[in-house]
């Protein structure tokens, strides 16, 4: 169990998604909790309206944090074991508080 634990937490602290827009005027990277750990924007976007870069940045943000979610979820699946009781545990979570 003392194994797993450590795996779990080794794959948490290394684990980043990064997202990019549509367009690549906007791209994020966020951690497995989804904080954002990096924002960039490139020069075309001085050109855009306040409103659509906000928008850029959000769709990007949350593409991001759903691949964060997805990755945890394969990372979780690999530590615990896909039929494991916990890993069920953990999925009705993630559905029911949108993690």
């Amino acid at each position: 169990m003392r194994d797993k634990a450590q795996d779990l937490q080794q794959a948490m602290s290394e684990a980043k998604s990064t997202a990019v827009s549509d367009e690549g005027e906007v791209t994020v990277t966020v951690n497995v909790s989804g904080g954002l750990e990096d924002l960039q924007l490139d020069r075309e976007v001085r050109h855009l309206h306040a409103e659509t870069l906000r928008t850029l940045i959000l769709d990007t943000y949350r593409r991001a944090a759903e691949q964060s979610g997805e990755q945890m979820d394969a990372v979780m699946e690999r530590v615990l074991g896909a039929d494991a009781e916990t890993m069920s545990v953990y999925r009705d979570a993630r559905q029911r508080y949108g993690g």
